[in-house]
């Protein structure tokens, strides 16, 4: 059975674990966001379904990168009413569905999933304590290896163990 996730979009945007890979333009985290979902895989399979709620009215220059980049994702701007308000809703019409789970560390969110009773994840467990590797994402700096005199001493030692014997 297939998941769906709905998600508290600015919750997890201004996550100090998600911070680290945006930049400082709205848009840009909004695209990330949607990006680091499909590449990390953190819907699980891609049968699972994912909605993120953002507060807020979507501005007509964002409209088609963010309608471009989530064919796979389904985007809610709450324009009106509050993120939290629509995912009330939400949770409240899939009452009881064990397949629906809320992404957010807002307590009144986490209080609506407890309510109506459906799964419920924190932003950190979403992200999967991801920390190190969203950080090097954004620095692009792969990891430092060895240096030449660090492999020459090891290839010395086994041509020493192997063959001199």
């Amino acid at each position: 059975m297939s998941l769906q996730y709905v998600i508290d979009g600015y919750n997890v945007i201004h996550h100090r674990s998600f911070s680290k890979l945006t930049s400082n333009r709205l848009k840009d985290s909004r695209l990330a966001l949607i990006n680091l979902i499909k590449t990390r895989k953190l819907a699980g399979s891609f049968n699972n379904k994912v909605t993120i709620v953002f507060d807020g009215y979507l501005s007509p220059e964002d409209s088609r990168a963010l309608r471009e980049s989530s064919l796979e994702v389904k985007i809610i701007f709450s324009e009106s009413e509050s993120a939290d308000e629509i995912i009330r809703q939400i949770a409240e019409s899939s009452s009881g569905n064990k397949n629906l789970v809320i992404v957010s560390d807002d307590n009144e969110v986490k209080l609506f999933a407890k309510l109506f009773k459906v799964k419920y994840s924190s932003v950190k467990e979403f992200l999967k304590d991801e920390d190190t590797q969203i950080s090097r994402a954004k620095n692009d700096n792969p990891e430092p290896g060895l240096n030449y005199s660090q492999v020459n001493d090891i290839n010395q030692e086994l041509k020493r163990i192997w063959i001199d014997k």
